[in-house]
């Protein structure tokens, strides 16, 4: 195995090894919603979904509100038609 190969391999073997936190998830997760928004033409109707779930509930987590804006907006669905 070539040395360039073998640091790949060892590259990859760290980054599946990482443990996650909850919060960097959390980002995560927002950031896959916004760019499925972007891909779906619906980010201004996410967005506006975001601060309507947050005003109503603010004790939940960004990431949860992101989750239930995208649910109502039906991104997932119609990011995937395009």
């Amino acid at each position: 195995m070539s040395n360039s190969r073998a640091k790949y391999e060892e590259l990859i073997e760290i980054e599946n090894t990482t443990v996650v936190s909850q919060n960097q998830q959390g980002v995560l997760t927002i950031v896959e919603i916004l760019q499925a928004s972007k891909k779906a033409k619906l980010r201004g109707a996410l967005l506006k979904q975001v601060i309507k779930i947050s005003k109503e509930a603010p004790h939940l987590s960004a990431s949860v509100v992101f989750q239930i804006a995208a649910d109502v907006v039906k991104v997932d669905e119609l990011c995937n038609k395009f």
